[in-house]
């Protein structure tokens, strides 16, 4: 009966462990406060390329996001890019965000208003392309691969799942996209460094409005690049009044036994 439980203890500690390991990194919650993700989060940088739209933290009723608005013209982009977040995809990946596309145009078929673009920490990635009424992935040329119907202009909590070669798109806990991961071209404007994470209005032929309301990264596969932050010191503590004086009674009494000794 001893050695069972030792053996249970034994158990539960390894699991303990293994928790330890597997980090979960909340990259944005717009129920947090009004910042924009680049104030909010460490992780989070915003993209200057090209003309820039707009962003705007919002409420709506119990909703709160940050509205990323490119509608003015499809050549106006608005995007951010995640960096120092290692992702090994032996190990599973999980992408949770929640979104809504807005309002849209689109001028051409393989590409939508809203993208997330993924390459994990051995270079295999995956883009997928959000339209108000599809979701797509693309292949290494960058056209449309894997599609599925599915209605984006409410919001919708999507899981996206990584696991060795393939990911899954969940939306409302519903698998609605599975397909293999890619190795895109180094000279690719999204996929030239990795580990990164790159979302919003990348695209020149397409344009929207798009609220995020947020987005975390988690699983066993998940580790932050960050530097650990450095332990603040612990202040010395504060000799009591009765400590100082039995401390100098001491002294003295010590110099008066040796001057007498």
């Amino acid at each position: 009966m001893f050695t069972v439980r030792i053996i249970s203890l034994l158990l539960g500690f390894i699991s303990m462990v293994s928790l330890v390991h597997a980090d979960s990194i909340s990259l944005y919650d717009a129920a947090l406060n009004d910042e924009l993700p680049e104030v909010q989060s460490e992780y989070i940088f915003r993209s200057t390329y090209g003309v820039m739209g707009t962003s705007e933290y919002m409420t709506e009723g119990t909703d709160s996001f940050i509205r990323i608005d490119t509608i003015a013209s499809n050549t106006t982009r608005y995007g951010y890019v995640i960096k120092d977040v290692a992702m090994d995809r032996t190990q599973g990946v999980n992408l949770d965000f929640t979104i809504r596309i807005y309002d849209s145009t689109v001028e051409y078929y393989h590409r939508g208003p809203f993208s997330i673009h993924i390459n994990t920490s051995d270079k295999m990635g995956l883009e997928l392309y959000f339209r108000a009424d599809e979701i797509f992935s693309t292949n290494t040329d960058f056209f449309r691969r894997v599609s599925a119907s599915y209605v984006t202009t409410g919001f919708v909590d999507y899981n996206l799942y990584i696991s060795g070669d393939s990911f899954t798109l969940s939306a409302n806990s519903t698998v609605i996209l599975t397909d293999t991961l890619v190795n895109f071209p180094d000279d690719s404007i999204y996929f030239h460094d990795y580990p990164r994470i790159s979302f919003g209005d990348g695209s020149a032929v397409a344009s929207g409005i798009i609220d995020i309301a947020s987005l975390s990264v988690y699983g066993a596969g998940v580790s932050s690049l960050l530097p650990e932050p450095e332990p603040e010191p612990e202040p010395h503590p504060i000799p009591e009044p009765l400590s100082v004086i039995m401390l100098v009674c001491s002294v003295l009494g010590a110099g008066v036994k040796r001057f007498f000794g």
